[in-house]
């Protein structure tokens, strides 16, 4: 009987790790340094996808964080070449206060959609130079920012 158990055990803690695959092809995270200087982009460097993936951003930043959005500017670039350059404005926390996306105590980690769809392109790298666009010139409060290239979800 406990022989039975554990074999249904094992095949539901499968089922339940495969099913976690969001279907990540690539991923890449750098430090924003603390504060960020808005002159100093980010810089995130990946292999170019074959495939047509959605792009996500992932902000990883303190409870300290002063405000409840944040701007960037992005510069994507396929072996060194401009494809397209992006400003973007993302809400990380709700009007009464309280922050959006996962994490506990002082940290929390947001993610972002930047692009529902990058077609597969002809290159071998892909270059993302991302500075944040927000009137503070030194922003506090910012840990972590990295990319996602997922698979597209059917």
């Amino acid at each position: 009987m406990a022989k039975h158990v554990r074999i249904i055990f094992l095949l539901a803690l499968g089922g339940l790790l495969s099913s976690c695959d969001k279907g990540i092809i690539n991923e890449k995270f750098a430090e924003t340094g603390s504060p960020w200087d808005a002159k100093k982009p980010v810089k995130l460097n990946l292999a170019a996808p074959s495939e047509a993936v959605e792009v996500d951003l992932v902000l990883k930043h303190s409870t300290s964080y002063p405000y409840a959005n944040i701007r960037y500017f992005v510069n994507l670039k396929v072996d060194g070449k401009l494809l397209r350059r992006d400003t973007l404005n993302y809400i990380l926390a709700e009007s009464s206060g309280i922050w959006l996306g996962e994490g506990s105590s002082s940290s929390r980690t947001i993610y972002l959609n930047y692009l529902p769809t990058l077609s597969p392109v002809k290159g071998k790298n892909i270059e993302l130079d991302i500075y944040h666009a927000m009137r503070t010139p030194a922003l506090p409060g910012t840990e972590k920012l990295g990319v996602i290239f997922a698979r597209k979800q059917k």
